[in-house]
């Protein structure tokens, strides 16, 4: 009963996320799959076309550079959309099996995503609209700054100041912006959990992850913030792996004095080994913050319960 009332400590919860990371491997990787793959074929399909185009269809430099330009805008735009629907059936899966996991349910990938595929409409607008609130102050002040530092250009003697003014303005939009999103997710990382598990709308699931993260703020930074640490941390060793070994690659086609198809043919092989090393990687860091938030959902419905005069989960 003490233990009941109350909160798990922050060091408690990481272990209980990297227990169920390790003993639900291939379920986790398998949920993970999905939206980092579709990214990686579709970036594939778009660079492997704007690479046949440039280099055996062979047009004109001025074309050439026009295509490039176009490929990389197409692909940003498409690159875009495609994870805006992968992530809206995704997060509604991986909050799924975390929850059953945290609950010691057993569930399989194909049960995740059909829960997800139920309401596809429903996950797309909570993604949207959480997206929105973090973001949607840059998006409305971004352009007024961006215009007042534009027109400061060309305004006379006094252009430079008012330039170097426009500048540290939209410094300052820059980390106000950083901070205000940084503060959105930390009251919104429940909403997905809460939509699945109590089957709010969108806008309901907002506002219960804004209540139900009341008195765990702190906790639910810091937890994001040791995942985050371990993303960073991770992706830096793979970089600096594969930077070695392409470096040592080199010295015996240097040596050997090989020529120009086995450099492209080691750069291909390295690149795919590379971009298989950091899929892996997506999947598992994806799949960790969804079972943490899941892991704190059910802690916060669980504190709901404590009666009034027991500590709250600030601990």
């Amino acid at each position: 009963m003490e233990a009941a009332l109350h909160p798990q400590a922050f060091g408690q919860v990481l272990t209980r996320i990297g227990r169920l990371m390790r003993s639900h491997l291939r379920l986790v990787l398998a949920i993970g799959a999905l939206p980092a793959a579709l990214l990686l074929l579709v970036y594939g399909l778009i660079f492997a076309l704007i690479f046949f185009t440039v280099q055996v269809v062979h047009p004109p430099i001025g074309a050439k550079d026009a295509i490039l330009i176009a490929g990389d805008c197409v692909a940003g735009v498409v690159g875009v959309a495609v994870m805006l629907l992968t992530m809206a059936l995704y997060e509604p899966a991986a909050s799924y099996a975390g929850l059953a996991l945290d609950a010691d349910r057993e569930v399989t990938c194909r049960q995740a995503y059909g829960v997800a595929w139920r309401k596809p409409g429903r996950y797309l607008w909570l993604l949207l609209l959480r997206q929105f609130i973090a973001v949607g102050p840059v998006i409305v002040l971004a352009p007024v700054f961006l215009l007042l530092s534009l027109g400061a250009t060309g305004a006379g003697h006094i252009a430079p100041a008012l330039a170097i003014a426009g500048m540290l303005l939209l410094g300052l939009l820059y980390v106000a912006a950083m901070v205000w999103a940084i503060l959105v997710m930390i009251r919104l990382v429940l909403a997905y959990p809460a939509c699945l598990a109590e089957n709010l709308t969108a806008w309901q699931a907002v506002r219960r992850s804004n209540r139900l993260s009341q008195g765990g703020r702190l906790r639910i930074f810091l937890v994001g913030l040791v995942l985050y640490a371990i993303t960073y941390a991770a992706v830096l060793v793979c970089e600096l792996a594969f930077g070695i070994v392409a470096g040592l690659g080199m010295i015996p086609l240097v040596l050997l004095q090989l020529g120009r198809a086995w450099m492209i043919a080691g750069a291909v092989l390295l690149g795919i080994c590379f971009l298989s090393v950091m899929l892996l990687l997506a999947m598992l860091i994806s799949s960790s913050y969804s079972v943490a938030f899941a892991i704190l959902y059910r802690e916060h419905v669980r504190l709901e319960s404590v009666p009034a005069g027991a500590p709250g989960p600030a601990g």
